[in-house]
């Protein structure tokens, strides 16, 4: 499978909820071991792009957990045509594009990294799980907690600052604060900031004290 001819959109039937996953995997592999047995193993590439050491051992010690939930999507969407076993193996490959020439290397940010992930039943149900909640929240139009951490590819930014309580803004504040204190990668806290000023700024725009 390649690119746009790998697009699938798979209806799951799952706890008396039915939903849809859509996506596009970058690919799947076939790995035969030294016995003779075939294996399925999926693989999704991500790119680095901001800083160099986004690919350190200190900075990248495990792959992203949404990318991890997103091959779990996945092994269950690509599963085998003719037997219908899931994708139980997954490899997420992070290329380090953040350089300022190709031929340039760091020792301590390898180029690519790459990360093993065993799939399960268990994994799936609970991302799984995870769906059927927001459904149940929709149709209770009951709103999640808010999450700054997610303030980037958050579509409804200008929605978000003018309607969170005065109480919500106080919580993500005193996380601020925390992540700041904390042990956390500089980026990470920057990404915080920033993310926080945003939200303050548009709230003022909207005339929310």
């Amino acid at each position: 499978m390649f690119e746009d001819f790998a697009k699938k959109c798979t209806p799951v039937s799952y706890k008396n909820h039915r939903f849809n996953l859509y996506g596009t995997c970058d690919g799947i592999m076939l790995y035969t071991d030294s016995d003779g047995k075939q294996y399925r193993i999926g693989l999704e590439i991500k790119s680095k792009q901001t800083t160099y050491s986004k690919t350190s051992d200190y900075s990248m010690r495990e792959a992203d957990e949404k990318h991890i939930k997103q091959t779990v999507a996945y092994s269950y969407m690509y599963r085998d045509i003719d037997t219908g076993a899931p994708l139980d193996y997954y490899l997420i490959l992070y290329v380090n594009l953040s350089k300022k020439n190709w031929f340039q290397t760091f020792k301590e940010a390898p180029d690519l990294k790459c990360f093993g992930i065993s799939i399960d039943d268990n994994d799936r149900s609970q991302l799984f799980d995870y769906f059927t909640e927001v459904l149940d929240a929709v149709e209770q139009r009951q709103a999640p907690p808010f999450e700054i951490d997610t303030w980037t590819f958050n579509n409804f930014k200008d929605a978000t600052a003018k309607y969170l309580s005065d109480e919500e803004v106080a919580e993500v504040r005193a996380y601020v604060r925390r992540v700041r204190a904390s042990s956390q990668p500089d980026y990470i806290k920057t990404q915080l900031i920033d993310a926080y000023e945003d939200l303050i700024e548009r709230r003022n725009k909207n005339g929310t004290k």
